[in-house]
C-alpha cells in the first residue's frame, strides 16, 4: 500500500450505466445475428449474394456499435479520471 488515497479514488471503477448495458447487449445480438442468419436464413432463400450482403451489413452494424461502445468507455474514463 502506498498510503495515497487519491490514487484509489482516481482509478476507474468497473461500472456500466443502464444505457451502456443495453448497448453491450444490443451489440452482442447484432454480432450473433450477423454470423448466424446468413447461413441459416439468407443462404437458402437469397443465395450466396444475399448471404454476402447480410454478412457485410451485419459487419458494418457491428463496427458502428463497437465504435460507439469505444467512445462511451473513453467518455467514462475521462469523467472518472
Amino acid at each position: 500500500m502506498t498510503g495515497n488515497d487519491n490514487e484509489s479514488a482516481r482509478s476507474p471503477r468497473p461500472h456500466l450505466s443502464p444505457l451502456g448495458a443495453w448497448a453491450l447487449a444490443f451489440g452482442c445480438a447484432v454480432g450473433w445475428g450477423a454470423f448466424v442468419m446468413p447461413g441459416t436464413t439468407f443462404l437458402p432463400k437469397a443465395g450466396p449474394l444475399g448471404s454476402l450482403l447480410g454478412i457485410s451489413l451485419g459487419g458494418l452494424a457491428m463496427a458502428v456499435v463497437g465504435w460507439n461502445y469505444h467512445a462511451m468507455m473513453e467518455a467514462l474514463l475521462r469523467k472518472v479520471g
